[in-house]
């Protein structure tokens, strides 16, 4: 048998018991240390009892639902690779967007930040990275936490001030800045939560009673002597949730004059409340506009036919014209694709996420309603941050420009509303697009093509990866 064969049995094993395919190849890759070619060509080779065991081993842990970052026992946050085990929560995307707000907001040098239940210390490390000068203290109920956080701090030779404390139980200092990502998940939600996170995430880290908001009112309340204040709402707060503790939350700040605060806060809490809708419509099969950086797509979940119908519809689009797989990872690409060339891995690495469609050999896991039955698929990880994590979150999606199919591509939020009868949901961020299309690259073949020229061109490709043969135009 080859280790080919064995990745697919094992593959289709996970997913039946609701675990992420391409997990595998992930920690097989991450342990092992290969490259993409190498392990495409280890794809190939007959597998040996040892490397049958080891693949069955990785298995076994992802079956009993142990997340992937805990087996490789690291995760990559801000730039960094942050050791983390079961005695953390492992650090998610979105709250990549926290520090990059207060980095943006707070270009100062010399503040002093305190970040409550730091966990594996992520957030302080990542804004003591990117500001030096900060006096930067982390703080958690967690002893076993705070050893972690500590241990990630002298590998990436950072110095943070660490501090045991329950929110401000043990904090007498002032504070320019305080952030918390808190536990906010409320108890009585407890079976809604993916088995991997209920099974190895630390529930301390996790649960919170008052329907999920009392670290969030302890934090809000306590801050009397704080001059400035960021919060980040959670994606697990449904509408009711948000709206009470914004209401809450305005009441703590107008009383004490933290404008400064209150405006940060409404901000994130309504961006957190929009994305738990786009959420909500793309898991009942809807359709939601969300930016690239090229022009808005009308997004949808790829694997739901009636979802990728729904798409036609809405854009009237002839139903023999294929669409593109959007995914945010190599390892997405690999599982939705065979036969790749050897410089793939060179060209995601140079060009994306970005403005850089490619078309490769789809393998049978490509659903006939999104390439319209043909051999080939094309993918795209479009660079916003905020598509971006919900592609990671809940890909892969399906994307096209949004518009009425045949009209020019919508980079203006307001026409794109108008001219869908405001029947779509949606995230605007008009000021990140460029309104350049994205340039569309075959790799299917012997030779390279590009059918499209848009924002990366045939020179700058060469640049990066002079090896690569065009086809002659």
């Amino acid at each position: 048998m080859k280790l080919a064969q064995l990745f697919s049995d094992f593959e289709e094993e996970l997913m039946r018991q609701g675990e992420e395919a391409e997990s595998l190849s992930f920690v097989y890759r991450s342990l092992k240390k290969l490259s993409f070619t190498d392990f495409v060509f280890a794809l190939q080779q007959e597998v040996t009892e040892d490397e049958k065991q080891f693949v069955e081993e990785i298995y076994q842990q992802l079956a009993a639902h142990k997340p992937a970052q805990y087996i490789i026992g690291h995760a990559d946050f801000f730039g960094m690779q942050l050791k983390v085990d079961e005695r953390v929560l492992i650090p998610r995307p979105e709250t990549e967007e926290l520090v990059e707000l207060i980095l943006a907001e707070n270009p100062e040098d010399k503040l002093k930040v305190l970040d409550i239940g730091t966990g594996s210390g992520a957030i302080a490390l990542g804004l003591a990275k990117n500001r030096p000068d900060w006096s930067v203290t982390a703080a958690d109920i967690s002893q076993d936490a705070l050893e972690l956080a500590s241990e990630n701090a002298k590998n990436q030779n950072l110095n943070i001030f660490f501090k045991k404390s329950d929110c401000f139980a043990e904090i007498s200092e002032k504070y320019d800045i305080i952030v918390s990502n808190p536990p906010y998940i409320s108890r009585e939600d407890e079976s809604e939560v993916g088995l991997n996170v209920l099974h190895s995430e630390p529930h301390l880290a996790l649960f919170a009673d008052e329907d999920g908001l009392a670290i969030y009112r302890r934090i809000a309340e306590d801050a009397k002597t704080i001059s400035q204040m960021v919060v980040r709402f959670t994606l697990k707060l449904d509408t009711s949730k948000v709206k009470v503790f914004l209401s809450f939350l305005g009441n703590i700040f107008l009383k004490n004059g933290y404008e400064h605060s209150r405006t940060n806060l409404v901000k994130i809490g309504w961006l957190w409340l929009m994305m738990d809708r786009i959420r909500q419509e793309l898991e009942k099969g809807g359709a939601v506009v969300l930016p690239t950086e090229t022009v808005y797509g009308l997004f949808a979940k790829a694997l739901d036919e009636k979802a990728v119908d729904h798409v036609y519809q809405l854009k009237r689009r002839p139903r023999d014209k294929a669409l593109n797989l959007n995914v945010a990872s190599l390892e997405d690409i690999l599982h939705f694709s065979k036969n790749q060339p050897t410089y793939l891995e060179k060209i995601v690495e140079a060009f994306l996420p970005g403005p850089l469609t490619i078309i490769l050999e789809a393998n049978d896991r490509v659903p006939y309603w999104v390439n319209s039955g043909l051999s080939t698929v094309g993918f795209r990880m479009p660079s916003h941050p905020i598509t971006l994590d919900l592609i990671r979150e809940t890909g892969p999606l399906i994307g096209p420009s949004a518009n009425i199919s045949g009209q020019a591509s919508g980079v203006t939020f307001a026409q794109i509303l108008e001219d869908f009868d405001q029947e779509v949901l949606g995230l605007e961020d008009d000021a990140f697009l460029t309104g350049q299309d994205s340039t569309i690259l075959d790799l299917s073949g012997d030779k390279v093509k590009i059918l499209r020229q848009g924002a990366i061109k045939r020179e700058d490709i060469l640049a990066r990866l002079p090896e690569i043969s065009f086809e002659e135009e």
